[in-house]
């Protein structure tokens, strides 16, 4: 399967990492020349960072580099994740990209605090060899690594090129206004995880937002909602319909 590799003209450190990676796994990949945000401008109306609108802008130029091949399926990675040794063993199954309308996420997702999981289906799409793939049915943030079909890539260059959201809400918040209806998969065990999350060490070029809303309330209501989330997360892990997504690094 092919691979795009997104990298900053100015970050060969992190792509020194992700070719040592994917050698030690045997898998050639792509670079593409990721858009700086410390070079453009995000035009006024968008409500983007000029990071965030760049790395969109990344992931629409990786996207037209897939199209323009005969491929069926592509990996798209940015430069900042650590892999799983399974990863060749997941990306040769084929039998994990039968759903032309689905994007298949390797990457654990970044919202994946037992006081905030991802929601998916309870029973596996598709389970081989102790790797399994689910259907989530709620937002799952990161772009980190995913596997992108033409089906779904051509709909997001064609009707969703102008950045409005940051990429990981566009294409995995399926509440948002705007969602083109693909389905969202996700494997478990996760296949990669961003190296931050990995040894600890904040390296993003996109910094977090503040003022988050529950900062906005007041104490005694925060509190209520975070137990409100707690007790509704621990229900939903019960029955099956929330799930932690290891990463897998054996």
């Amino acid at each position: 399967m092919l691979i795009y590799v997104i990298n900053l003209a100015r970050r060969p450190d992190r792509l020194a990492k992700m070719d040592a990676e994917l050698a030690a796994l045997g898998l050639p990949y792509t670079r593409i020349n990721a858009v700086d945000g410390a070079e453009i401008s995000c035009p006024a109306g968008h409500h983007l960072s000029d990071a965030a609108y760049a790395c969109y802008l990344s992931h629409i130029k990786a996207y037209r580099a897939f199209l323009e091949t005969g491929a069926s399926h592509c990996v798209i990675m940015e430069d900042d994740v650590t892999l799983s040794p399974r990863l060749p063993e997941a990306l040769a199954a084929s039998c994990f990209y039968t759903d032309q309308n689905a994007i298949v996420r390797l990457e654990r997702p970044t919202n994946f605090y037992w006081s905030s999981p991802s929601y998916n289906k309870p029973f596996a799409v598709v389970s081989q060899n102790r790797l399994v793939t689910y259907s989530l049915l709620t937002k799952s943030f990161g772009t980190g690594a995913f596997v992108l079909s033409r089906q779904v890539a051509e709909a997001v260059v064609q009707h969703q090129s102008t950045p409005q959201l940051d990429i990981d809400v566009r294409l995995f918040d399926p509440k948002r206004s705007g969602h083109l209806g693909f389905n969202l998969l996700q494997f478990s065990p996760s296949l990669a995880l961003q190296r931050q999350h990995y040894d600890g060490k904040k390296d993003s070029d996109i910094p977090h937002r503040p003022g988050h809303t529950l900062q906005k309330l007041h104490p005694m209501l925060i509190n209520m909602v975070i137990n409100m989330r707690l007790v509704f997360a621990g229900l939903a892990r019960l029955i099956g319909f929330s799930r932690r997504f290891p990463f897998d690094d054996k």
